[in-house]
């Protein structure tokens, strides 16, 4: 039987005794990590700039464009992790890595209120406006975890809660995107404004704090080495702002968007403790 060798190995290995983690340990994990987020996203919140045309014209100063979705894409990153046992049981966990870059996908119509949104207006699905926008994403995460089993165990299952400070930095827009805007939203709306000429548009996530939710489990099999899986769920919310502006600074148009990604992510970690 074929599988009886690895039976035995395994076996061999659990029963092999290594040092306890005790009160004092560091452990320094590295590994592989893949965030899945769980979108439950809002729709832009529009506001222009107010003219007296717009009632006229039936614009509305402030509407919201309903339809419209920003969905995140999963990422693969590398994690770094770091850990001090407070006692036999309780830890303090630091998850940190390379702060992977991520993509949004839009979908759904940006147009304006009233008979000019058949003329000012944009289809956030078409191929060549996706991906609408890219951001590296720094979201280190504290967590206080709480390990079951005695300390000489091979394996120890943990828990833990802790908090992140998400933020995000090299935010950008799709280049498509940003110039169809200019186009058919900037062009107008400055030409409204009296300030004719070139509209520029940029885009920010503010940073956030989240709460955090873990659980795992590691092997040791040897007094320094270890492997260990885990997953991770942050229920994380920001806020997505795009601006549109003037030739001379001022703004003409600002949109908001409620993002919930809520990512669960799933680490592979190989660790040594100090």
């Amino acid at each position: 039987m074929p599988f009886l060798p690895l039976i035995a190995l395994v076996a061999t290995l659990l029963a092999f005794p290594v040092a306890a983690q005790r009160a004092g340990d560091i452990v320094l994990e590295a590994g592989w990590l893949h965030s899945m987020p769980h979108e439950s996203n809002g729709p832009p919140r529009n506001a222009l700039r107010a003219n007296p045309l717009f009632p006229l014209l039936g614009v509305e100063s402030r509407f919201a464009s309903e339809g419209v979705r920003l969905d995140a894409d999963s990422i693969d990153s590398l994690a770094l992790v770091g850990q001090y046992f407070l006692t036999d049981v309780w830890a303090l966990r630091l998850i940190l890595g390379y702060p992977p870059k991520g993509s949004v996908e839009g979908s759904g119509t940006v147009r304006t209120t009233g008979p000019l949104g058949l003329a000012a207006q944009i289809d956030l699905g078409e191929p060549r406006f996706n991906p609408t926008g890219r951001a590296r994403q720094w979201v280190p995460v504290f967590l206080v975890t709480r390990h079951f089993g005695a300390p000489e165990a091979v394996l120890r299952p943990y828990l833990g809660i802790g908090v992140t400070y998400a933020f995000f930095t090299e935010v950008s827009l799709n280049g498509d995107l940003k110039a169809e805007a200019n186009r058919r939203f900037g062009t107008p709306l400055a030409f409204a404004a009296g300030i004719p000429g070139p509209t520029t548009i940029d885009a920010r996530l503010e940073p956030t704090l989240a709460p955090a939710l873990a659980a795992g489990v590691r092997w040791r099999f040897s007094d320094h080495w270890s492997l260990s899986g885990g997953l991770t769920f942050i229920a994380l919310e920001t806020d997505a702002e795009v601006n549109l502006y003037a030739s001379d600074g001022t703004e003409l148009a600002r949109s908001r968007t409620r993002l919930r990604f809520d990512p669960l992510n799933i680490t592979l970690l190989a660790g040594y403790r100090f």
